[in-house]
């Protein structure tokens, strides 16, 4: 796999492209971690908020909205929010 890092101000790219590979092959090593015998693996489960909010954007798009459904999403989005 390809790596393109982004470059930083005065670190040449041989360096940048080191550290890629060695943080590519540290996620390779945790992932092979939770790897079970039988191949699945199970972790934390993580949720991406571009889901629910696209969800709620394609309702008001194409679907009637359900009010009830759009205010636990909203509601979930800021209770889980980074700060």
């Amino acid at each position: 796999m390809a790596v393109y890092p982004v470059a930083i101000e005065n670190e040449p790219a041989a360096s940048l492209r080191a550290r890629a590979e060695i943080a590519l092959e540290r996620v390779r090593r945790r992932l092979l971690e939770e790897d079970h015998p039988d191949g699945h693996w199970c972790a934390k489960p993580a949720w991406n908020h571009t889901v629910t909010a696209e969800y709620v954007f394609l309702t008001h798009m194409f679907d009637p909205v359900d009010a009830t459904k759009q205010s636990k999403c909203v509601a979930f989005m800021k209770r889980s929010r980074l700060t």
